[in-house]
Parts: C-alpha cells; structure tokens; sequence
C-alpha cells in the first residue's frame, strides 16, 4: 500500500507525534505527518511545509515524493534568492523564440513530473513566486500560450503533487511571502506541531 511504502523509504524520518488519535472501536488509529502528506497526495492538494532550519521539511518531503513516484518521478527545486524565471523552471526564455512551446514544455520536469517540492520557496524574489502562483493554479502559460502542467490521469485531469517549504522567522533571508502563494497551500503543516519525542 502507499502507506507501508512511505513508512519503508522514510523509516529514517522518525516523529511518533501524532496528529489526532481516532477511536474505532477498541482500536485506536492514530495520524502523523506522514499520513497528512499521503492524504494531500491523494486528495491532490498542494502542502506547505514550515519550520526552522534543521526541522527536516526537505528531507521528509523528498522521501515522501519518492515513496510515491520514486527516484526519477519527482523534481526538486531549491530556491535561490538569485533566481530569476527562466533559472526556477531550467528553462532558456530567449531560446524559445527560435523552439517549439511543446519542446519548451518537456525540457523542464518542474511542470511535467507528477511530483514537484520547493524548498525555501520565501527565498524566490517576487517575479519567481509570480510564477509558482499560475503553476499552483495549474494555469500556467509561457510566452502567452497554455502549457500543461502534471501528467495526464485516465480521467482527462491532470495531476501534480507539490510540497513547499518555508523557513519562517529573522534569522533567515527571505523575501516577503505572497498571501497569494500561501492561500494555495491546501494543507499547511507547521513542523514544530511534530517534535521528535523521548521516544523517537
């Protein structure tokens, strides 16, 4: 199942703090931040990693992308505050002119993997979050013209699943965050909520 792959790959990432214990019965069922990571996963719903340096929101993320997709499946992106659009998307804006928008579209895993995690996404100056908030949307374009982003499903949709992480407070430089970019968190899952027990 999803649920004993993500446990398997991520058997290094230990956090036993729960999220809400459920009764059923005389069972008692309880979520961590795993489950809500599988449950975004499959609800198709972007999450939003945030805590301090050091918390693991990068590395739980990336295990959890492979568990899912596995090694070639998902694209990681760290942010750089130097970043500019064509450096975020591995993309050649001014080599278009001479290219197809199709080539353009499967040079770039960022908007064709079913899995995509940015990190520090607060580092991106404002013309990169103008770009994540299309691509949140799932409406992206480039030079005007629609591309798709994800990878086509049976249905005709198309899925992508995102994690973000953000690392908040003073001791870090990061740009202004748009409201815009968090509203299109689904789920927004502060780390500090999952501390490493006496037990892990």
């Amino acid at each position: 199942t999803l649920t004993e792959s993500i446990e398997h790959t991520s058997r290094s990432f230990v956090r036993t703090t729960a999220f809400a214990r459920v009764g059923i019965g005389e069972r008692e069922v309880s979520f961590g931040i795993k489950d809500l990571l599988l449950i975004g996963a499959i609800a198709h719903a972007d999450v939003l990693l945030v805590g301090r340096t050091g918390s693991g929101k990068s590395r739980l993320a990336g295990l959890v992308m492979k568990a899912l997709f596995e090694s070639g499946g998902y694209y990681v992106k760290t942010v750089l505050p130097s970043m500019g659009p064509g450096d975020f998307l591995d993309m050649k804006f001014a080599d278009m002119a001479s290219g197809t928008l199709q080539g353009a579209k499967f040079a770039t895993a960022a908007l064709t993997s079913p899995g995509l995690v940015v990190n520090e996404a607060n580092r991106a100056p404002g013309m990169v979050q103008s770009i994540l908030i299309p691509l949140l949307d799932r409406e992206f374009e480039l030079e005007g013209k629609p591309v798709d982003v994800g990878v086509a499903m049976a249905s005709g949709e198309r899925y992508q699943f995102r994690i973000l992480t953000v690392n908040e407070g003073t001791d870090y430089h990061v740009e202004p965050f748009d409201a815009a970019l968090r509203d299109r968190a689904v789920l927004q899952i502060p780390m500090d909520v999952f501390p490493q027990s006496e037990k892990d």
